[in-house]
C-alpha cells in the first residue's frame, strides 16, 4: 500500500488539494450547462411553436376574407412582439418605387 502513495510534496498537495477541486469544477460545469442547454431547447421550441401559431392565425385570417390592417405592426394572439427584419425587407421590395417630381 505504502508502494503506492506518492512521496513528493507536489504529488502529495495535487491530489489532496487541487484534484477534488478540479473534479468538483468539472462536475458543476457539466450539471450547469445541461441545464442550461435544456432551458435554451424549451424556449427556442416556444418560439417556434409561437411563430407557427402566428402563421396559422394569418392565414386564417386572411382565408375568411377579413384583412389585415397595414402601416401598423400588431400582436398575434399568444405571440410576443418580435420585430422580423427579414419580412420588412420583402414588404419594401414588393411594394412599387415611389415616383419623385424631379425630372
Amino acid at each position: 500500500m505504502y508502494r503506492v502513495m506518492p512521496k513528493g510534496l507536489f504529488t502529495r498537495t495535487f491530489l489532496i488539494i487541487v484534484a477534488p477541486i478540479v473534479i468538483l469544477q468539472s462536475v458543476l460545469v457539466f450539471v450547469f450547462m445541461e441545464r442550461h442547454y435544456e432551458l435554451v431547447t424549451e424556449r427556442m421550441s416556444e418560439a417556434v411553436v409561437r411563430q407557427i401559431e402566428a402563421i396559422v392565425y394569418v392565414l386564417e385570417k386572411l382565408s375568411a376574407g377579413r384583412e389585415l390592417p397595414e402601416g401598423r405592426r400588431t400582436r398575434l394572439p399568444g405571440t410576443r412582439h418580435v420585430h422580423n427584419a427579414h419580412a420588412a425587407r420583402a414588404a419594401a421590395r414588393s411594394r412599387p418605387p415611389s415616383r419623385s417630381s424631379t425630372s
